[in-house]
Formats: structure tokens, C-alpha cells, sequence
């Protein structure tokens, strides 16, 4: 020591405690945001593999009808199954790709009709009188299943809704009416 006064810068508490609380604000922060950006990320993505290839499912099952079976693989990925439907005459046989949301039926390389579980409200089980209360006077009655005429696309489409000897439905299915 040279025998000179050293001094100390004089430093109050508070100055010290507004250094800590501003870091402490500035981590805080820092903190939010993280959550939020990761909050962010885990609803933008999947948490697990989907079982269609991680495509999102098309809401509207008329949007399947008319796909080539490069567009059916592409939006849906490997069916879960395949099998084959035997028609009346030969050229109404249907192969038939079956998928956790809807049956895909296609003849040659076309997607024709979709099976489904519901529509427009109906689903599977539902007594016949379900059809004409949701869907009103469009409703055409037969021996064992019921039509009703959709709006029209690029085709004319119709909905028929297939009924047990009881009078509930045991199938619905969307197609083109001009096949």
C-alpha cells in the first residue's frame, strides 16, 4: 500500500437491489416468451405419428369422390385394408380401400363412392325417420334404403342411406349417380 485512500465507489442497496430486480424482470420475460414459442410449436405440430401419413383428413367426404389412387395415396396414405366387392355384372365390381374415416370405392382408377359412418347429422344405427326429419322432402323412399340428391360438384351426386328390416340404417353412402 502506497499510503494513499483508496476509494470505494459508494453503492446504495437500492441501486444493487434495482440491478437484481431488472434481471430478474429481463429473465422473467426471457421465461414467457420461451413458453409461449414452445406453446406455439406443440400446437402447430403433431404430438405422435398419424396413422394417414400425417395428412389432415378432407372435412367433406364428397371431396374424396373423383381422386385417382395417386391422389388417394398422397392424401391418405396406405389403406388399412383392401378388398374387393363382386357386383351383379362384372364392370360393377369395386375395389374397395378402407380407411379410419370412410371406405373408398374405386372402379378402374377412380374414386366413385365413399362409405361413411355419419352424414349431413345421420349416423349408423339411426331409425329411418332420422332421414326425413334432417334431411326434409328431398328424401326418396324404397324397399330397404332411402336416396336423397346432394348439390352437385363436378358430377351429380346422391347420398343413399341403407336400411335393416327394422328400419335402421346399417350403411351410408355418398356416390356419383351418373356411374
Amino acid at each position: 500500500m502506497t499510503g494513499k485512500n483508496q476509494s470505494i465507489p459508494s453503492v446504495s442497496v437500492w441501486s444493487v437491489w434495482s440491478v437484481v430486480n431488472y434481471s430478474f424482470a429481463g429473465i422473467h420475460n426471457l421465461v414467457r416468451v420461451y413458453l409461449l414459442g414452445l406453446c406455439l410449436f406443440f400446437t402447430a405440430l403433431p404430438l405422435w405419428p398419424q396413422a394417414n401419413g400425417g395428412e389432415v383428413p378432407l372435412r367433406d367426404p364428397v371431396d374424396a369422390i373423383g381422386l385417382t389412387l395417386a391422389m388417394v395415396y398422397s392424401q391418405y396414405g396406405v389403406p388399412g385394408s383392401v378388398y374387393a366387392v363382386r357386383g351383379a355384372e362384372e364392370w360393377q365390381d369395386d375395389v374397395v380401400f378402407v380407411y379410419d374415416e370412410w371406405d373408398l370405392y374405386v372402379y378402374k382408377d377412380r374414386v366413385w363412392q365413399v362409405g361413411v359412418k355419419s352424414a349431413q347429422g345421420i349416423r349408423l344405427g339411426d331409425p329411418s325417420g332420422v332421414i326425413s326429419l334432417l334431411l326434409g322432402e328431398g328424401v326418396i323412399a324404397y324397399n330397404g334404403y332411402m336416396l336423397y340428391t346432394l348439390p352437385s360438384r363436378a358430377w351429380p351426386l346422391q347420398m343413399r342411406f341403407d336400411l335393416d328390416t327394422a328400419g335402421k340404417v346399417t350403411a351410408i353412402f355418398i356416390y356419383r349417380s351418373d356411374f
